[in-house]
């Protein structure tokens, strides 16, 4: 009976999220139309009502082993703690989607609260469309030999109809469950997913803020009310990966804190983009420039959160990543998802582009603006290697059955040089002033960094054993069959790189970080002793420029690379 009810609550949710989607599509195109905003309102809430409901019912099923239910029975088992019980909850496909609903819901409700009367219409109809494709996931459907959805609530003789043990008692219930997986039952698996979610959550505002703004005209009013939304998702996303890659580096499961798995990569890349687009929303504030690049960015973080999904959950993965989740039939209903996101975000922006704003001039290469545009594509050009390297499989697929993944050096070889330049920017970005700066400035600014990044990067030279245990990683493999060429101190350029030109980019990576960080501490400490408020990017960076002296510090100090 509650699983009827749960199942009940998900459609009522499905079917008000329409009517909310509908409302507000009216209320969009007729402003005044207070009745209908009202009933998008009320749209709204209902839906978010039953999916919580709806929730709170399969938290039930978990707590009280009600193993008659095939996710509960998949997910659980009577000798897990209450935590791991609860944390069942979001263990497979169904559940994490129901989490990630019920988080969705919050934003809706936030955006609902301080998105403005102006925007709450257009914004509010364009999340509602967003949630009901994440609904239908999860609605369990049947329409003659169409499935729409997998749902939580499904029992275990339907799931397993042929299962010799249902044909003999259709109402047998297992005394047990098959448990949670092993590498799960760890307390990171009660607070990483709803974490990791939460951000993919919030990346839906600043996307809806984006098409609503191209839908309206409203083409340089829409950053200030999507820049705080951006700003939390991309916190909350980046808390989630660095719960992540401790729970990898706790487990030892990946042999580290980083392996380049799709599902790893699944949320990195959205998080890149999202702060590529934070960076362009920025200047787009500050200087009226980088429009295009602004919602272009802000579209893409989204659109890439859903390929992600479909990476991840579709199985084409399968045999690929160690923790995708397996395939349960949504593979089209996947692609109409993403392919619908893309009309609407990117088709909207194809239709408006020649309306969009542009600068009267370019920005000055001595200016901040610039600096942090290069920097956001920067960021761009290494979520485009990461992207690509994840669905080498799907590409693959073309020429062969069953195609293998890109080795991790095609990540590292590429992203390296990558953030070299990344570091350095982040140094640069905070010292220079908006609109153009002197050359005399630029020099007096970069002398004191430039110094001290040059003597630490030395100091780690001489009185670490990181050089030494670089140089000797990346030549080894290629010094004997050099040598028997007789290549070694040949002078040739290209093999002196193929040899050292992991060791030196290392090298670099280091000043560069170094140089970021003694950067962003001046103006951080400037900034700071007058308005702490605006010491927020220094600060920002300096952690940046930290976390990358962290990992080359695990990589260079450790045995291998």
């Amino acid at each position: 009976m509650v699983g009827i009810v749960g199942q009940l609550l998900l459609l009522v949710a499905l079917g008000a999220c329409a009517l909310a989607g509908v409302a507000y599509v009216v209320a969009a195109r007729s402003e005044e139309d207070a009745d209908a905003r009202l009933l998008g309102r009320v749209g709204w809430s209902v839906s978010v009502g039953a999916a919580l409901a709806a929730a709170g019912l399969l938290a039930y099923l978990f707590l009280a082993h009600q193993f008659q239910y095939a996710y509960v029975y998949q997910n659980s088992s009577k000798d897990l703690p209450a935590y791991f019980l609860f944390s069942s909850f979001w263990a497979g496909q169904e559940g994490s989607f129901l989490l990630w609903i019920v988080l969705n819901g919050a934003v809706g409700a936030g955006l609902i609260r301080w998105a403005g009367r102006r925007w709450e219409a257009p914004v509010m109809a364009v999340v509602a469309g967003c949630q009901f494709f994440l609904l239908t996931m999860i609605a369990g459907v049947h329409i003659g030999g169409l499935q729409i959805g997998a749902s939580p609530f499904l029992p275990l003789a339907e799931k397993f109809p042929d299962a010799p043990i249902f044909q003999a008692n259709p109402d047998f219930i297992p005394a047990d469950g098959t448990g949670l997986n092993e590498l799960l039952q760890n307390y990171w698996m009660v607070i990483h997913p709803p974490t990791l979610f939460a951000g993919f959550a919030s990346m839906i505002a600043p996307f809806a803020f984006a098409v609503a703004a191209l839908w309206k005209k409203r083409y340089t009013q829409w950053v200030r009310p999507a820049l705080p939304f951006m700003l939390f998702g991309c916190l909350v996303l980046g808390v989630g990966i660095a719960m992540g890659g401790y729970w990898a580096y706790e487990t030892l499961s990946f042999g580290g804190y980083w392996a380049w798995d799709p599902v790893e990569n699944s949320s990195l890349v959205p998080w890149i983009v999202g702060i590529a687009a934070l960076h362009a929303m920025l200047i787009q504030k500050k200087s009226g420039r980088a429009h295009k690049a602004a919602l272009g960015l802000s579209i893409a973080s989204y659109l890439l959160v859903v390929y992600s999904t479909f990476l991840t959950r579709s199985g084409v993965l399968g045999d690929i990543s160690v923790h995708s989740f397996v395939d349960l039939g949504l593979h089209n209903q996947l692609l109409l998802w993403m392919g619908a996101m893309i009309v609407v975000g990117f088709g909207m922006m194809a239709w408006r582009y020649r309306d969009l704003p542009a600068p009267k001039r370019e920005s000055n290469v001595l200016s901040r603006e610039f600096l942090i545009f290069s920097g956001a594509m920067l960021l761009c050009a290494m979520a485009a290697v990461i992207i690509l390297g994840t669905s080498a499989p799907i590409f693959g697929r073309i020429f062969r059955d069953s195609p293998s993944g890109v080795p991790t050096e095609f990540y590292n070889k590429w992203t390296l040089p990558l953030s070299v330049g990344l570091a350095f920017l982040a140094g640069m970005g905070q010292l220079f002033w908006w609109n153009k700066m002197s050359v005399e400035r630029v020099s007096r600014v970069l002398m004191k960094p430039l110094g001290l990044a040059v003597a630490s990067t030395v100091g780690v030279l001489l009185f670490t054993p990181f050089l030494e245990r670089t140089v000797r990683v990346s030549a080894a493999p290629q010094q004997a069959p050099m040598a028997e060429a007789g290549l070694l101190g040949a002078g040739s350029f290209s093999q002196f790189w193929a040899v050292y030109g992991q060791s030196l980019l290392l090298m670099l990576l280091v000043f560069a970080a170094f140089f970021a960080l003694y950067g962003n501490g001046i103006v951080m400490w400037r900034v700071g002793r007058g308005n702490p408020r605006m010491a927020g990017g220094a600060l920002t960076h300096v952690g940046f420029a930290l976390v990358v002296l962290g990992i080359v510090a695990s990589s260079g100090f450790n045995n291998t690379l």
